[in-house]
């Protein structure tokens, strides 16, 4: 008799619980919180460690006069916030970084260019720990935000951003993006629409602080497809107040850039422009893991013959090719890969010359905020790989900490090359010798406006001249360079080439003027003072000069007028007042003369005891 099987009982099954939505990532509470914190610590005084050199270095001649120095927005009694909020600087409006600037002014003027390098610097060193907090409460990761914050913070790439004072809207608006970033975690985390609102206050005045702050819309949805398993479109919907006001403002800076800024279409082709912007996007990438020849100017290629590139241009797409792959690979495997490319390919995406604006191809500061999501994703791939394989984990902490000590010994070194106009401008010219003209005319201007040395600012004038430059101003600093040796004919033909390539050159004019009075041949020089005169109206040069070659030509009453004038504008001139006298005295008005006189003598110039006698002094 066969046993019959018998089936045991089975426990009934535990109801299964309802699929739930993955849920966004909270910000992260570690044990080894202690250690993250002193990282980020050691990291921050690393970067300022590295910059305090800058404390020391002056202005430069490459914007900080339009930004600082010779600003008329600036000003040691009032800031005019009305006028600051109102009016572009440089065809560039970003009224937030001048109001900082215009507070850096009213506490140490342009006497000492300390203060504002200090500010450049400490906000740089909080930007660093914001990366770190950034990344940290993004991935849970100390890992990647160590790394990510030490590549950020010691960079040489990153130098120009932190040693150029005229850069302060770089380290700005980075600042108010990366608080606008965090702020959208917290509004992530706890659904709390405050946070919505810190979130959207710190990217406007991001915006206006630098204009390349618009994108950041499109970095917080890539903050969303990192955090979730899919893109909810609803989600999305607290994206379009932001993306309103990124296409506002975009519209205004467009406009102000059509201004000057924008190269003239017919400079380059299309297609051309669309290998430039490749080209960028492939040497940012390089720089990033090689920082090679850097500069503070990159120039475009010279077109040959036929108005073509160079070859190697057009190997530049291929750039877009690997990063595609490496996205859509991240996307199907690892999510932080195509994270970090979105990241940079949204913060650099709109310097990239698709449409040539300024003189160069491409430009170190553009990479401050870009290379946040290079260096994630670089450190999340490391990470990855030491978790698939514990014995990698030693060599990528090595080989990581190795990178972050080359990056800050040559990110000190790249520091110095910013002390002052002639060691920026001598670094371009050595690393791309009779390429840049603006070189040779800044290191010019140092030596012989600011130093008064004609010899040195000759030696870089006539280099521009053998360059055949089209850059009137050029010619009218080489005239005066002309001037100072006392070559008046070369001054001359040298103000002229000036005029010729602008006619509204009013420096030029007056410049021309003054050469023509030197040589007695005031009919000549009124002609190029009134000239300039149509050009700016009446000013204190004009007046000034154009009032002397009236008396030397005997235009008495012509003279008197312009005296006149410029005394109005300059009531402290004693020499004006002695030669208002003259005219006077030629014009038969003695007493007055005789009063001008004394006016001089009181206010310190002396005034000849002979000329006092006849006037009956």
């Amino acid at each position: 008799m066969s046993k019959k099987s018998v089936t045991k009982p089975q426990p009934p099954k535990a109801p299964s619980k309802p699929s739930q939505p993955k849920a966004t990532k909270a910000l992260p509470s570690q044990n080894n919180a202690a250690l993250t914190w002193i990282l980020c610590g050691v990291i921050a005084i690393v970067t300022f460690i590295v910059y305090t050199n800058a404390f020391t270095f002056d202005f430069t001649n490459w914007d900080d006069p339009t930004y600082v120095t010779e600003n008329p927005m600036m000003s040691r009694e009032q800031v005019k916030t009305n006028e600051i909020f109102k009016e572009p600087v440089s065809l560039n409006y970003h009224p937030i970084t001048m109001l900082t600037l215009a507070m850096n002014y009213k506490n140490a003027g342009i006497e000492s260019a300390k203060v504002y390098h200090q500010w450049n610097v400490w906000i740089h060193v909080l930007n660093t720990i914001l990366a770190f907090v950034f990344i940290f409460w993004l991935s849970s990761s100390t890992w990647a935000a160590a790394f990510t914050a030490a590549v950020f913070g010691l960079h040489p790439m990153h130098v120009e951003s932190v040693a150029w004072i005229s850069e302060r809207k770089d380290v700005l608006y980075v600042f108010f993006f990366l608080l606008s970033c965090i702020s959208y975690l917290r509004f992530r985390q706890n659904n709390k629409w405050l946070w919505y609102g810190v979130c959207a206050g710190f990217f406007v005045l991001s915006v206006l602080s630098k204009a390349m702050a618009v994108v950041l819309p499109l970095a917080l949805i890539a903050i969303d497809f990192y955090l979730d398993k899919n893109i909810d479109l609803k989600k999305q919907l607290n994206k379009i107040p932001l993306l309103a006001f990124s296409l506002a403002m975009g519209i205004v800076a467009y406009r102000i850039q059509s201004h000057g800024a924008i190269a003239d279409e017919k400079v380059f082709t299309l297609f051309q422009r669309l290998m430039f912007g490749s080209y960028g996007a492939a040497m940012y990438l390089a720089k990033f893991f090689y920082p090679f020849k850097l500069s503070a100017f990159y120039p475009y290629p010279t077109l040959d013959q036929n108005g073509d590139i160079p070859f190697y241009f057009y190997l530049a797409p291929l750039v877009w090719v690997a990063i595609g792959g490496l996205m859509w690979w991240g996307f199907k495997k690892f999510k932080a890969l195509t994270f970090g490319l979105a990241f940079f390919i949204v913060t650099v995406v709109l310097v990239l010359q698709f449409l040539s604006v300024g003189t160069a191809i491409m430009a170190d500061r553009y990479s401050y905020l870009p290379y946040l999501g290079i260096a994630f994703a670089v450190a999340m791939l490391l990470e990855r790989a030491a978790k698939n394989k514990s014995s990698y984990r030693i060599p990528a902490m090595a080989l990581c900490g190795l990178f972050c000590v080359v990056l800050a010994v040559q990110a000190k070194s790249r520091v110095s090359i910013w002390k002052n106009s002639d060691t920026l401008w001598s670094d371009v010219i050595e690393k791309y010798p009779y390429e840049v003209e603006v070189a040779y005319k800044n290191r010019g201007n140092y030596w012989g406006k600011e130093h008064g040395d004609a010899a040195k600012a000759y030696e870089n004038y006539v280099v521009l001249k053998h360059m055949n430059s089209k850059d009137t101003k050029v010619y009218s600093n080489m005239g005066n360079v002309y001037a100072m040796r006392n070559q008046a004919d070369s001054a001359m033909w040298a103000y002229t080439k000036a005029i010729e390539l602008d006619g509204k050159n009013e420096e030029a004019y007056i410049n021309r003027g003054i050469t023509y009075a030197m040589m007695k041949q005031y009919d000549q020089a009124l002609s190029d003072f009134n000239h300039a005169e149509q050009i700016t109206g009446p000013s204190v040069s004009i007046l000034q000069n154009r009032s002397y070659s009236y008396l030397a030509s005997g235009q008495y009453d012509k003279a008197l007028a312009d005296y006149n004038q410029f005394i109005q504008l300059q009531p402290n001139n004693a020499q004006a007042y002695y030669y208002r006298g003259l005219a006077k005295e030629q014009l038969g008005q003695r007493a007055n003369a005789l009063q001008d006189m004394r006016q001089a003598n009181a206010m310190g110039f002396k005034v000849d005891a002979a000329v006092m006698q006849r006037l009956g002094g």
